[in-house]
């Protein structure tokens, strides 16, 4: 039997300089939007041929870098100002104005506190509403998976009601609970998957754009630096700013509502445990939370482990660009085996490291997987050896809640590091921008040749 088939057409490439349209996010359906599935005609593309430059939309104005950066140097003037204003304030206070209490007796002024600018400050503003309506996302989407199991929990008591009433001739409870529970639990699970994906969405966008603006600002600060300040700021210490501490900003915005949200999710499910199973939930728990500091730590020595391995993979690299370059001569004088030896040698050690990272990323995966099996293994048996009942609805919905909580319990730690991180960027950044500038220059322009 012949079978039929259909000839695969492939899209012809644009001509250069097509203007493809403005990306159809924000003109798309609720449903469109809420789904992603705008983004499927340029993945239906991307399947049939590779994409050019002309097939990706141009942005909105609400993206592009100049619009962003714009409304974050205007917050960041305000910083300036605030600081300004009280640095005049703190002048006329040691200058004498207005220290002498008044004729009624009234005490004397306090001294201002110095206030210095607070980079954060100006981020939170530009991106106030897309910041917190992410984080409003990340509560609802956890909230509704925290829940879950108590659906679940009811839906399985609804089963053992029906055959338990079944058994002893007694009138089964109405079929619509079930459904209506069971429609629930579905909802309630779409429902999260949105909220979360929507969450990621706007968080790593935000994140994107304090990138944006931060290299935007830093760039045209560096075009007017004092004499002074080039001392403390040099060009290669400047763009260490624009790409390393920019990216450590841009990193906690995907993750910086962690900080709360997580907290918050282990104390409703450890409430919600302690409800379940009693004070034995604690057990689990402990056993659960100990392994968040351990990870952390492995994941501390992990990166340490990578950084010697990309020193060696960068030796590797470098030395194999010079025999490629240098073969003739390599060749003249007979070196082959010599550089090959130890070409082998730091290959060697390179897939030691990378033997080491292997082995330690899967026993971590592992790790994570049985963790919270073994959490809720330890609390059953307490449970039972304290005269409770172990029923399934009990046993489901348990599992299910310490399966929830090891997420957050894992996570937390490597955020709070990232914050730590960043927290020194955002120092450092502001160093910069308050350093001292030229005075009397024309306007910047970045874009000029």
């Amino acid at each position: 039997m012949n079978v039929l088939k259909r000839k695969k057409t492939i899209p012809p490439i644009p001509e250069p300089g097509t203007n493809p349209g403005v990306c159809p996010e924000y003109t798309s359906s609720i449903f469109s939007r809420l789904t992603f599935t705008w983004v499927q005609p340029l993945m239906s593309l991307g399947s049939k041929r590779p994409i050019e430059r002309e097939d990706i939309w141009e942005l909105t104005e609400q993206r592009r870098a100049d619009h962003i950066a714009t409304r974050f140097r205007q917050e960041w003037a305000q910083e300036i100002a605030k600081a300004n204003a009280n640095a005049q304030l703190l002048k006329d206070y040691n200058s004498g104005n207005n220290i002498a209490g008044d004729s009624k007796g009234n005490k004397k002024r306090k001294p201002p506190k110095e206030y210095r600018p607070k980079l954060w400050k100006a981020i939170n503003r530009t991106f106030l509403w897309q910041f917190w309506s992410a984080g409003f996302l990340k509560v609802l989407g956890d909230s509704l998976q925290v829940f879950q199991p108590l659906v679940t929990k009811a839906i399985i008591k609804f089963v053992e009601q029906s055959v338990w009433n079944s058994d002893n001739d007694l009138n089964p409870p109405p079929l619509w609970h079930g459904i209506l529970m069971a429609v629930a639990l579905y909802a309630m699970g779409v429902i999260a998957s949105i909220s979360l994906h929507q969450y990621w969405m706007r968080a790593t966008g935000v994140g994107v754009g304090i990138r944006t603006s931060l290299i935007t600002t830093i760039y045209r600060k560096g075009l007017v630096l004092s004499s002074k300040a080039k001392q403390d700021f040099s060009t290669g210490k400047i763009t260490n700013l624009m790409s390393t501490d920019t990216t450590r900003i841009d990193f906690l915005a995907g993750f910086f509502h962690i900080l709360w949200t997580a907290p918050l999710m282990i104390i409703l499910i450890l409430i919600l445990l302690l409800v379940n199973m009693g004070w034995t939930a604690i057990i689990g728990f402990v056993f659960l939370t100990t392994f968040g500091p351990i990870q952390a730590r492995i994941v501390r020595a992990l990166s340490v482990i990578r950084r010697k391995s990309t020193l060696i993979t960068d030796a590797r690299v470098k030395l194999t660009q010079e025999v490629l370059q240098g073969m003739r001569v390599i060749k003249f004088y007979g070196w082959e085996e010599a550089f090959l030896n130890k070409l082998e040698d730091l290959r060697t050690k390179e897939l030691k490291y990378v033997r080491t990272l292997l082995i330690s990323r899967s026993a971590i995966a592992a790790v994570n997987l049985t963790v919270p099996v073994l959490a809720a293994t330890i609390t059953f048996v307490a449970y039972s050896l304290t005269g409770n009942e172990l029923t399934p609805a009990i046993v489901f919905s348990s599992l299910s809640l310490f399966n929830i909580m090891r997420m957050p319990l894992m996570i937390f730690p490597q955020v709070v590091s990232a914050l730590v991180d960043a927290n020194v960027s955002i120092r450092r950044i502001e160093d910069l921008l308050v350093a001292g500038e030229l005075e009397d220059l024309p306007p910047v322009n970045p874009d000029s040749g």
